[in-house]
């Protein structure tokens, strides 16, 4: 491989295609439609009702995110919930379509307010949820591109902020900016009684871009290259948070984009582990015995091997946390890579982290196709530029897996 020339495609990728689009539209996010949203928000939880969150896959993620946000910069104690997809246990006997609305009937009343992501603007369920919060005078929000529930009066939200974007994973990174500025704008109208929305937007604009930039193309391309030598000689690959909150929620969403994104229109699939955090009860039960700055660091210990890759996103190099998991994957003689961003501003952070997943899921996968004979080296940043989503054709992928597991 010619890694200087990559190495430039990739520059040019991030800094003349992808970042500037990201950059532009969150600009041009309506700044009435933050105002008008972010006073909704308050009214409703003023009057103890409550603000739920929606989203399926990477929207999954956001919807957490939109969840925790809310319970952090405002206050525990109001009622923000986030119905993300259902367990598998769950999911075995009932329509993935109905969960949404379902979950609407159990835990919403009248009055609530509902926060619908979807990068397509068409997901089913999204449509299905939004039909039941019609009739049960539930007021809601779509943050999307221009899909139904932006132009079909029938199942329109009743605010929207629409993104002008075809491309899945920037219209993702422009939907998390809309979802924190309007956390900040919240946060102040409680606190002051208003808000200068614009100073807030900019704000969070300026500190955006200084964060993504700290992180470089030769950064992203070594974590690739050992991501893939990883895949070929049935490696794990670990995303780990030890500061978990929003940054461990954006760690599981780059996990998503290497299991699947990373693999789009590939024919011989790599063995993929992929791995992301830890679970819950391991995370509650080493806290009730005294080792919860520890956790990462023992789940790494106890399971890594020579030769896995850690990939370890962080605010801060000197916690126990960061620290101890560090200590603990050079000790398995892993290979450790470290990206961190410029400030502590966790809603940030956590955005910039997710940005710079989803351009590792895409030049991932273009390094894959190249290996697979599908582009030659001049393709190379053209390939970059395909919105991986969309390159994930169903039939396609499900014909490759019967033939893979059913021939």
């Amino acid at each position: 491989m010619r890694n200087n020339n990559f190495l430039q495609e990739i520059r040019d990728f991030v800094y003349r295609y992808y970042y500037p689009q990201v950059f532009s539209h969150i600009q041009d996010i309506s700044n009435e439609a933050i105002e008008e949203i972010s006073s909704s928000i308050v009214g409703v939880i003023k009057k103890n009702g409550a603000v739920l969150s929606f989203g399926n896959g990477g929207s999954d993620a956001i919807a957490s995110q939109t969840t925790y946000a809310l319970q952090k910069e405002i206050d525990y104690k109001y009622k923000f919930h986030a119905i993300t997809n259902p367990s598998p246990w769950i999911s075995a006997d009932i329509d993935n379509h109905v969960f949404f609305s379902n979950s609407i009937r159990r835990y919403s009343n009248n009055g609530d307010l509902a926060i619908l992501i979807s990068a397509s603007g068409n997901s089913k369920n999204i449509i299905n949820a939004i039909k039941l919060c019609k009739k049960m005078d539930i007021k809601t929000v779509s943050i999307s591109s221009e899909g139904k529930i932006v132009k079909d009066p029938s199942v329109k939200a009743d605010i929207t902020i629409p993104i002008e974007n075809d491309d899945q994973q920037i219209i993702e990174d422009i939907t998390l900016a809309a979802v924190f500025i309007i956390v900040k704008t919240v946060k102040e109208i409680l606190e002051k009684g208003k808000c200068d929305i614009q100073k807030v937007k900019d704000s969070y604009l300026i500190r955006y871009q200084k964060d993504v930039e700290t992180i470089t193309p030769s950064d992203l391309q070594s974590i690739i290259l050992d991501t893939i030598s990883a895949y070929s000689k049935r490696k794990t690959v670990r995303i780990d948070a030890p500061d978990n909150g929003l940054i461990a929620i954006s760690a599981g969403h780059i996990m998503h984009n290497f299991k699947w994104d990373g693999l789009s229109n590939i024919d011989i699939r790599p063995a993929n582990k992929v791995q992301s955090g830890i679970p819950n009860f391991h995370l509650t039960g080493v806290g009730n015995d005294g080792g919860d700055e520890f956790n990462h660091a023992i789940e790494v210990f106890d399971n890594g091997e020579k030769g896995d890759v850690e990939i370890i996103l962080y605010m801060d190099k000197d916690t126990t946390r960061t620290k101890s998991l560090i200590r603990a994957a050079n000790m398995k003689k892993m290979k450790v890579h470290t990206l961190t961003v410029s400030h502590k501003d966790e809603l940030i952070s956590a955005n910039s982290l997710m940005s710079t997943g989803h351009i590792m899921g895409r030049i991932l996968n273009t390094y894959l196709l190249l290996k697979d004979g599908k582009i030659v080296a001049k393709q190379f940043l053209d390939q970059l530029k395909q919105d991986l989503a969309l390159l994930r054709q169903k039939n396609e992928t499900r014909k490759r897996y019967e033939a893979l597991f059913l021939s």
